[in-house]
């Protein structure tokens, strides 16, 4: 694909386009970092569960990939993702964001 230079400069191009939906999965996720690279460091469930979330909802991995790296049940990561996103939108009702004035 290229240096690890050039990746760096145009991943955040590519993060912009994420949801553009028109250009190919292939190429709009490109710049997003592997699952080794997201599992790398994990030091417990908690940070575990955090990294699947994020590999899921922001970088759009399925769950055979995280699956495959992590040697869990599919069922379990699906599990994992659907308590986070439950407490996220608790968090949410919680704590609405506040509309700044002017805006």
């Amino acid at each position: 694909m290229g240096s690890q230079r050039f990746v760096d400069q145009v991943a955040p191009l590519l993060h912009q386009m994420d949801k553009q939906t028109q250009i190919p999965r292939q190429q709009r996720l490109a710049g997003r970092p592997s699952v080794k690279e997201l599992f790398s460091g994990i030091t417990g469930k908690p940070s575990r569960d955090r990294n699947i979330y994020e590999a899921t909802r922001q970088y759009e991995y399925t769950l055979t990939q995280i699956q495959e790296h992590l040697a869990l049940h599919y069922s379990t990561i699906s599990r994992i993702v659907s308590q986070l996103e439950e407490q996220q939108r608790s968090t949410d009702k919680m704590c609405p964001q506040r509309v700044l004035p002017g805006k």
